[in-house]
């Protein structure tokens, strides 16, 4: 009866051995994602005409994002009572966070924000030469201490007019601006144009766009109360000599009230394609 105790006690030890074995396996092995939200926020005006960036907030933590990019942001402007968007968003949500001013608006400032659960490296907001005395764009560009590694996030948020020259213009200064960029980065923002279109055809020589992953749906984020149009996106680019690549496994389009267009979500996986 002692040896059968003796083994028994053996048996559960090995078990216990083995299991912690195949665990630390399994978490030194398991795939990282990331999940990306842009975001037009209507300067934190929504469909029903009230101001409320805590719901905005509440959207940004339940869906566990680790980048946000959030269009049409106040900072410090009348119509806010004066608060500071970005500030408030990022203390509620305990991440870091960077705005590109493009517009002296009410006393304070109006543009795109980012709000990122890791590190900033480095933060520029590079304005667009607007294109007959259009609204001064911007994009704003940061790069995140991934982990140890480097990823370019970029916000945008472009001209809204019939005349596409502006955003073309824009496409054009995009992909300048990532022909030496040897690591992966995101691109997501309110582009004001649909699928189809002649820029974003354009941009789509040089990026991948997250919604062809999907099959039989639009991907419809405006206006918010009655979808009609495809015209926020995140797009992505993954040079071959970087250490680790994007591979999109979902997107999808939220509901929500708070502004007069739809959050859209998307999650990465990270591929390591080399030792550092």
């Amino acid at each position: 009866m002692k040896k059968i105790k003796q083994a028994f006690f053996i048996l559960i030890i090995l078990t216990i051995i083995i299991s912690c074995s195949v665990s630390g396996r399994k978490k030194s092995t398991s795939p990282e994602y990331l999940c990306v939200i842009t975001y037009n926020i209507h300067h934190g005006v929504g469909i029903d005409g009230t101001f409320d960036l805590k719901r905005i907030a509440d959207l940004i933590r339940e869906n566990d994002a680790d980048l946000v990019a959030l269009q049409e942001v106040d900072v410090e402007t009348e119509r806010t009572g004066g608060l500071n968007t970005m500030e408030y968003l990022a203390r509620e949500l305990s991440m870091y966070f960077a705005f590109g001013k493009n517009l002296e608006f009410q006393g304070g400032g109006y543009g795109n924000g980012i709000l990122s659960k890791y590190p900033l490296v480095s933060i520029e907001n590079l304005h667009i030469p607007p294109y007959q005395s259009g609204e001064q764009r911007g994009i704003l560009k940061i790069l995140v201490d991934y982990n140890g590694r480097e990823l370019a996030f970029w916000n945008i948020h472009l001209d809204h007019r019939k005349d596409d020259t502006e955003r073309r213009e824009s496409v054009r200064i995009i992909k300048k601006k990532t022909e030496d960029l040897n690591i992966p980065i995101i691109l997501a923002g309110d582009f004001n144009d649909t699928p189809e279109s002649k820029a974003l055809s354009e941009l789509n020589t040089v990026f991948e766009d997250v919604w062809a992953i999907k099959e039989n749906d639009k991907g419809f984020t405006f206006p918010s109360d009655k979808p009609e149009r495809r015209i926020d996106y995140v797009f992505f680019r993954s040079p071959n000599v970087s250490s680790f690549m994007l591979q999109p496994v979902n997107a999808r389009v939220l509901t929500s009230p708070a502004s007069d267009h739809l959050p859209l979500i998307v999650h990465f996986r990270i591929l390591n394609v080399r030792n550092e």
